[in-house]
């Protein structure tokens, strides 16, 4: 296969035979090879070879063999840092390619983390980037990369601080908020996973700014149209019911939006879309929740009216 750039043949890799270049010398020139074009992002304009990039820095990333992943790391990410924070405003395609290609390099991480200096190096153009963007594919792009980092170490993101001293959670918070006020769905769509890999790896360092961040995400959902963006708003919820059900219904009863309970704009929004939920875990995770609420024969629950099929009961059939 022969990558071309403006035309001219940069690297030719044989992807039939690619498992030979993962191991021994040659991964040293694929890694050096692949480093090199991500000077040359501006230049890139074939989709589809961007999206075969990104599965090789994955692939590459992810090599069994010793020091192969610091070696692409230690390479590609400074490079990768400057292309997100020196795409202008109208090249909104580079920061989102460089993104991705980051994000690449995260799933191809060990599990034991992304190596010291990693976050740090990327923090302060990612949440630049972020807070400026207004393209969707960009804004996409930084939320995916933000949950696998949270997933990968998200100690270094606890960690970081930048030269105010706030941390990287609170940089993330902020992001996410951005969203949450945006008119534009389709930037948001991932808001769900990556709070809910912060409710499981931040732990005690999310609950102070938990209350706030539930209730911003209860008033979207006053106003949010598409079904994947409620989904995302709600599967959250569904996954700290099925953990914490009395603390988050405590919080949710007593809180109102809109002169409306916050638990009554949640359980409206949620049932008259979970049908609708993709994804074998959002879905099991829905259902299990609402069988539990359900089950629960919570007072405040059980005042509260949604849309349904009627229940019929023997002293409410007619003519039986």
């Amino acid at each position: 296969m022969s990558a071309v750039v403006n035309g001219s043949p940069l690297i030719w890799l044989t992807l039939s035979s690619w498992p030979s270049w993962r191991s021994g010398g040659r991964i040293t020139k694929v890694t050096h090879a692949l480093s090199s074009l991500t000077n040359k992002l501006n230049k890139i304009t074939d989709p589809i070879f961007l999206s075969i990039f990104t599965d090789i820095f994955t692939s590459l990333a992810s090599s069994a063999s010793t020091g192969v992943y610091e070696n692409v790391a230690k390479q590609a990410l400074p490079t990768l840092c400057a292309s997100v924070a020196g795409a202008k405003p109208q090249e909104a395609w580079i920061a989102g390619s460089a993104i991705d290609l980051i994000s690449s390099l995260v799933r191809g991480a060990p599990e034991g983390g992304l190596g010291e200096g990693f976050f740090a190096l990327l923090a302060p153009s990612l949440f630049n980037c972020l807070s400026e963007a207004e393209d969707r594919d960009v804004l996409q792009n930084g939320m995916e990369c933000l949950a696998l980092i949270v997933r990968k170490d998200c100690r270094q993101i606890l960690e970081w601080r930048d030269s105010a001293g706030q941390s990287g959670l609170d940089h993330v918070l902020k992001v996410i908020a951005r969203l949450l006020q945006n008119d534009d769905e389709f930037g948001g769509l991932v808001i769900g996973d990556l709070i809910i890999h912060l409710l499981r790896r931040a732990g005690e360092a999310v609950l102070p700014v938990l209350p706030g961040l539930l209730q911003a995400m209860v008033s979207r959902m006053l106003s949010a149209k598409t079904a994947t963006f409620i989904q995302s708003l709600v599967v959250p919820f569904a996954y700290l019911i099925y953990n914490q059900a009395d603390t988050l219904l405590f919080l949710l009863e007593s809180t109102t939006t809109n002169g409306r309970s916050d638990l009554d704009i949640l359980i409206q929004t949620w049932c008259e879309n979970a049908e609708t939920f993709q994804g074998f875990w959002q879905s099991r995770v829905s259902t299990l929740a609402l069988t539990k609420l359900y089950a629960s024969g919570r007072p405040t629950l059980q005042s509260l009216m949604v849309k349904g099929d009627i229940i019929l009961k023997p002293e409410t059939k007619n003519g039986e």
